[in-house]
């Protein structure tokens, strides 16, 4: 008798394994016992795959019986970091391009492959082979906590644990559960007598799962600390600016997952926002009203002019030469030809806080806390021109524009997209609920990247305006206030949690 016939037949009959084996040959028997022991293998699961092997040619079953031979007998984990390799030292390890200076520390290796498959992290690893777990009696000594040591201590003598780089950084990049983050605060005292940076990974997963569910759409790769409090950022090139509330900071973002700092400047007021022009910075400063910076040596960014006419200064767009300065008494327009001696064209002015402005062609669209979204014709800077207001269900903090599509961060109401083909009589098509305060948003392609304050990043799909979804987020330190975004890599203006850079799957 044929396997088919057994799987129409004698097959058919099994309703599980009792005592006798429900007629399985003594052979089948061990297999679907075995399979069962798998996790996620339940006894039906089990026989299944036993019966999907038995139907099989024999060059396919012997196939998997030597792939399970081989990982048990050639995989075994690297010397240096505890990755799963088939050699002594893992690919990762060694690899000549990765940065030999920094290290994460994960888990498990499947941690490690979850943060490789990003893409946007390229320094080396640390893998403990668990966490800390006193209820289950898993201490320190059970995990290779020693051999991290061990790495950090030959470091300190100019080598990476391989007699090669010192390492400046450890990155814990563990799961984001209780034991976790207990792990995490453990080696964060531990390391300190090390002399290297240490780090914490952002949260691209939910509390309390791990990295191997992480969003693949997004994951916080990089950050870094900001003298003050990041409310804007800006990305021109290969540089990141940064409105930090106590000035105005520059990155070098080159090696996205590395950014350096390179320059800053103190200045008078708050920083708030800042968009950069032609090697200026044009910075809304609050009570300091705009500043602006030469930013032509990023190293060196001098003050050379200002202008103090609106109460307070939240947002700025520049389009060639010419200012649009947004804030508490509606927007202005002003003349930075010569940026040493900005020049007041007009005010179109509102008793409501203008946070936000975008200009697309002659027209400024100003995100109006109480007002909503107000539309300008700025055809001639010299008279601004009322065009049209859509009311928004929450409060506009935040737009950005692309083509006749307007996109609304309206605070507790989420995103708002509005269609703006005709500027005097703006339409609502769809709201997107994101779980925090959108605060402003950034529109590239078919997503718009919402700075949703204390819920960190929310990446919306835009393809279908009006069928918008969320498609990732991720959870950042502190709370998002602006972002910026450059190919696959997202730049956040994170409060107290400073610059925090995040990968986007394409």
């Amino acid at each position: 008798m044929g396997w088919a016939a057994y799987d129409r037949g004698m097959g058919k009959r099994s309703t599980g394994l009792g005592d006798a084996g429900n007629g399985y040959p003594a052979a089948v028997r061990e297999l679907i016992e075995r399979l069962s022991g798998l996790p996620g293998i339940g006894i039906r699961s089990a026989e299944r795959l036993a019966f999907h092997i038995l139907k099989s040619e024999k060059g396919e079953a012997v196939a998997i019986a030597e792939a399970i031979r081989a990982v048990k007998e050639s995989v075994r984990h690297c010397r240096v970091c505890f990755n799963l390799s088939d050699g002594d030292v893992c690919g990762v390890c060694s690899d000549p391009k990765r940065d030999r200076s920094l290290v994460c520390v994960v888990e498990q290796p499947k941690d490690l492959i979850a943060l490789e498959q990003t893409g946007m992290y390229k320094g080396l690893y640390h893998v403990l082979m668990g966490r800390l777990s006193p209820l289950d009696g898993v201490e320190a000594e059970d995990l290779t906590v020693d051999h991290l040591f061990n790495r950090l201590q030959r470091s300190q003598q100019a080598g990476d644990g391989d007699g090669r780089v010192r390492i400046e950084e450890v990155v814990l990049g563990l799961n984001p559960t209780l034991e976790g983050d207990g792990t995490a605060l453990y080696l964060a005292d531990a390391l300190s007598k090390y002399g290297v940076k240490v780090t914490r990974l952002a949260r691209g997963v939910p509390t309390g799962s791990s990295l191997e569910f992480a969003n693949k759409a997004v994951l916080e790769v990089a950050f870094a600390e900001t003298t003050g409090y990041a409310a804007g950022i800006e990305v021109v090139g290969p540089y990141a600016y940064v409105a930090d509330f106590a000035g105005l900071e520059i990155f070098d973002i080159r090696v996205p997952e590395r950014p350096v700092k390179v320059g800053s400047l103190v200045l008078e007021g708050t920083a708030n926002e800042v968009r950069v022009v032609g090697g200026m910075a044009y910075i809304a400063g609050g009570f300091g009203g705009l500043q602006i910076v030469d930013v032509r040596d990023p190293s060196s960014p001098l003050l050379v002019g200002f202008h103090d006419g609106l109460k307070e200064v939240k947002g700025i767009d520049v389009v060639g030469s010419t200012a649009y300065v947004s804030g508490f008494g509606g927007l202005q327009t002003l003349d930075v030809s010569d940026p040493t001696q900005p020049r007041l064209m007009d005010q179109f002015r509102s008793s409501v806080e203008a946070p936000s402005v975008h200009v697309v062609g002659t027209t400024a669209y100003v995100a109006s806390r109480r007002v909503g979204l107000l539309i300008l014709d700025v055809s001639d800077p010299e008279h601004i021109g009322h065009l049209g207001t859509m009311d928004t269900p929450g409060e506009a903090f935040g737009v950005h524009v692309v083509g006749t599509t307007a996109y609304v961060a309206d605070k507790l109401s989420g995103l708002q997209i509005v269609d703006v083909s005709d500027s005097a009589h703006p339409e609502l098509v769809a709201s997107v609920d994101t779980d925090g305060f959108a605060m402003d948003v950034h529109v590239v392609g078919n997503r718009a990247y919402v700075a949703d304050l204390e819920s960190g990043v929310v990446v919306v799909d835009v393809k279908h305006a009006d069928h918008a979804e969320i498609a990732g987020n991720c959870d950042t330190v502190d709370r998002a206030f602006d972002v910026a975004v450059l190919e696959d890599a997202v730049f956040v203006a994170d409060a107290k949690g400073g610059l925090r850079v995040l990968s986007v799957e394409k």
